[in-house]
């Protein structure tokens, strides 16, 4: 899935353009009547939460770094925000990934390399920082995060140290942070 949403005062359009992995057709939706929807952006993230929903975090956009949480629904072609009190420090060009109802994202940009680990739960709506216990902290982006939460690992790929892309592949033991 990919999103493309653009002001319209532009004149131009939401689109969603959807990659079929079974027959490599790409499809595309342009959204409309579509009172709520977000703001365009580059660098967000998008995790699918099932056969007809994806979630989108974060981002830039014309008014810098995002922290938004939206849900798309493609059948209906409808945006719902997510209100939430409390959610991670804005960014762009994170990680994130999805597994039994958490979304947990990490790296990215903002006006700094941003580092930690936050975990949303769809059921209770709401975020929670993850602490690393690891030798470093997750750091910067082009990370892939692959995980299983209930053994308290995640993986992380391309980890970024000092500047300088490193092709390696990390394990740190998280817990919540009360």
């Amino acid at each position: 899935v990919s999103f493309k949403s653009i002001d319209d005062a532009t004149g131009f359009p939401n689109t969603i353009y959807i990659l079929n992995l079974s027959t490599g057709e790409i499809t595309h939706s342009v959204i409309k009547n579509n009172v709520l929807y977000p703001n365009g952006r580059n660098g967000a993230s998008i995790d699918m939460i099932s056969n007809d929903e994806f979630l989108m975090f974060g981002g830039k956009g014309e008014l810098g770094y995002l922290q938004d949480l939206w849900k798309y629904n493609i059948r209906t072609g409808i945006w719902t925000p997510y209100e939430i009190e409390y959610t991670p420090p804005a960014r762009w060009n994170h990680c994130s990934y999805y597994f039994e109802n958490k979304l947990l994202v990490g790296g990215g940009y903002s006006d700094i390399s941003e580092t930690g680990l936050f975990e949303y739960n769809l059921q209770l709506n709401k975020w929670t920082t993850i602490l690393t216990t690891g030798k470093h902290e997750i750091e910067n982006t082009h990370i892939t995060a692959i995980g299983n939460i209930n053994r308290k690992k995640i993986l992380i790929y391309g980890h970024v140290e000092t500047g300088e892309q490193k092709n390696k592949l990390k394990s740190y033991s998280i817990e919540v942070k009360k």
